[in-house]
C-alpha cells in the first residue's frame, strides 16, 4: 500500500524537496511563467545555489537585506488601464488580504502589458504564513491583492511562508492558482482556482482525487495551459523519499472547472516517471507533452519524459550530448536536470539543461535546446556564462541572466550580446517585447535569498528598482 511504502520514505521527503527541488515555476516564457512563461538542477555558483531556469514558484521569500543595483534609469511612465479595484470578497479563514500601502516582496511575476501583470509575493512582516496572488495595473509600482479564498495556512517555515501558491498565468484576465502546504503537512483535499476576470472573482474546481491509495502529504504544483485556456494539466506532488518523487497528473478540457486523474503513484505501470524530482510539465497540443527534472546525480542523463496520449503514458526520451561535453549524459560523476520545454509553434519550441560535474567541483554549465520539428529532434547550444535564467518572448529573441551579467539573444541562441554586469546572482525576468520588461532579482545570500523587483524600458541594457506596494 502506498501508505507503507510513504512512511518509509516519510523522513527522507522534506530534505529531497530541498536538496532536489527546481525552482518551479514556470521557465522559458511563452507569455509569461508557466505563467505564460515557464521556468534546473541545483548548482553552486559563487554566492548561491542557482535554478537553470526560474519560476520562483518554490524559492523562499524574505524581506530584501541588499537592493540589487544596475544603470539607474528613470522609472517608466505607468499609464493606468481598466482592471478591478477591489479583490475577491474575503471569506473567514481564508488567506487575509494585506492592507493597502504595505510593502510587498515579489517573488514571481508576469507582465502582460505594458502596465498589466500577475504575480506572487509576501510581506513577511505581515503574512510570513501565507504566499498571496496580485496584480498589477500601473507596470509594477502598486499591486492588488487578489488572493483567492483559499483556507489560511497554519505554522511557520524556516525557508518562507508555510503556504505555497503555484500558478499558471494566461493573459490579463485567466489564471489558475493551487496552493501546497509545507512539506511533511498531513494530506487534505485541494482544489484548483480559476479567474477569467484579472482575479475579481475566484472559482475553486471540483476537488482533486488522491487516487487509489494514502499519500504522504497532497501538493499541487506545476500547472500548465495551451492558449486555447480550456487544455491544460496539474502536477501534484504525493511523497518523496530515496530520490522518488511520487506524482499524480491530472488534466482539464473544461478550463480547470474538473481535473481528470490521469497518472496515479500507485500505479507500478507508471513506476519509472516516479524516480528523480520533476520539475514540470510543458505540453505542444492536447496530446503531445512533456515532464522534465532532475536526478540529482544519482542516475545520469537528463530526466526527459514524453507522452503521446494526452499525459496518460509516458516514454523516456534521450537528448543528445552537447559537442563541448560528449560524455555529460553518460558519466556517474554529472548532475543533470531539465526544465519543461516550452513551444511556439507547432514545431518550434526551446528547453534549458543544466549539467554539474559534483566530483570536480567545476562551475555548472547550462545549454538551450532547440528544437524546430515538434521534439523529434533537439539541438543543444551553449548558454553565454555557465549557468543562469533564461527568458524569451519568441523561439528566436530571448534573454540570459547569469554570474552577474545579463545577454540577449535575437538568433535563438546561436549567438549572445552581453548587456550589463549587475550585482545580482541571478533573476526572473519577464519581457512582453525588445524593450520593455520586469525581473525578480535574488542576491543569493545565504541562508536565504534577498529580491527585489526591477524595471527596464530599454531592453535590459539598465534597470530601475521598484519598491513595490499593495494598492
Amino acid at each position: 500500500m502506498i501508505s507503507k511504502k510513504f512512511l518509509l520514505i516519510f523522513l527522507a521527503g522534506v530534505f529531497l524537496l530541498a536538496s532536489c527541488s527546481l525552482p518551479a515555476t514556470p521557465g522559458l516564457t511563452p507569455s509569461a511563467e508557466p505563467t505564460g512563461a515557464a521556468t534546473q538542477v541545483p548548482t553552486q555558483a559563487p554566492s548561491a545555489t542557482l535554478p537553470a531556469v526560474v519560476t520562483a514558484t518554490s524559492q523562499p521569500t524574505v524581506v530584501p537585506t541588499a537592493v540589487p543595483t544596475a544603470v539607474p534609469t528613470a522609472a517608466p511612465t505607468a499609464v493606468p488601464t481598466a482592471a478591478p479595484t477591489v479583490g475577491p470578497t474575503a471569506v473567514p479563514g481564508s488567506i487575509p488580504h494585506l492592507a493597502s500601502g504595505s510593502e510587498l516582496t515579489l517573488t514571481q511575476v508576469q507582465r502582460f502589458s505594458k502596465t498589466e501583470g500577475w504575480g506572487i509575493g509576501t510581506n513577511p512582516k505581515l503574512d510570513p504564513v501565507n504566499e498571496h496572488v496580485l496584480r498589477t495595473t500601473d507596470g509594477g509600482a502598486t499591486w492588488l491583492d487578489v488572493t483567492p479564498p483559499e483556507k489560511a495556512g497554519t505554522g511557520t517555515s524556516a525557508n518562507g511562508p508555510a503556504l505555497k501558491a503555484s500558478a499558471f498565468f494566461l493573459d490579463a484576465q485567466h489564471a489558475w492558482v493551487g496552493f501546497s502546504p509545507q512539506p511533511g503537512a498531513s494530506p487534505s483535499p485541494a482544489a484548483i482556482w480559476r479567474t477569467s476576470d484579472g482575479g475579481a472573482s475566484w472559482k475553486a474546481s471540483a476537488t482533486l482525487s488522491q487516487g487509489s491509495g494514502v499519500p504522504e502529504f497532497f501538493s499541487p504544483g506545476p500547472l500548465s495551459f495551451l492558449a486555447d485556456g480550456k487544455t491544460g494539466w496539474l502536477v501534484v506532488h504525493a511523497g518523496v523519499g530515496m530520490n522518488h518523487d511520487y506524482i499524480y497528473i491530472f488534466s482539464t478540457t473544461d478550463g480547470g472547472a474538473s481535473w481528470n486523474l490521469k497518472v496515479d503513484p500507485m500505479d507500478t505501470a507508471k513506476g519509472s516517471i516516479m524516480s528523480c524530482y520533476k520539475s514540470g510539465l510543458g505540453f505542444i497540443s492536447a496530446s503531445s507533452g512533456w515532464l522534465a527534472g532532475s536526478c540529482n546525480g544519482v542516475a545520469a542523463g537528463v530526466l526527459l519524459f514524453h507522452s503521446t496520449d494526452g499525459g496518460a503514458n509516458w516514454t523516456a526520451f534521450s537528448l543528445p550530448a552537447p559537442s563541448q561535453a560528449p560524455g555529460i549524459f553518460t558519466s556517474g560523476d554529472v548532475s543533470c536536470g531539465a526544465q519543461p520545454p516550452l513551444f511556439f509553434s507547432a514545431r518550434d519550441g526551446l528547453m534549458a539543461v543544466t549539467c554539474s560535474n559534483f566530483v570536480t567541483q567545476k562551475p555548472a554549465q547550462t545549454w538551450l535546446y532547440v528544437t524546430a520539428d515538434a521534439g523529434v529532434s533537439w539541438t543543444p547550444r551553449l548558454a553565454p556564462v555557465s549557468q543562469g535564467a533564461f527568458q524569451f518572448i519568441s523561439a528566436s529573441e530571448g534573454w540570459f541572466v547569469g554570474d552577474g551579467h545579463i545577454y540577449k539573444t535575437t538568433t535563438g541562441g546561436k549567438t549572445w550580446a552581453a548587456l550589463i554586469k549587475v550585482t545580482w546572482a541571478g533573476a526572473q525576468p519577464s519581457f512582453i517585447d525588445a524593450k520593455t520588461g520586469l525581473a525578480v532579482a535574488y542576491s543569493g545570500q545565504q541562508p536565504s535569498l534577498a529580491y527585489a523587483l526591477v524595471s527596464s524600458v530599454d531592453g535590459g541594457v539598465s534597470w530601475t528598482l521598484i519598491k513595490a506596494k499593495v494598492k
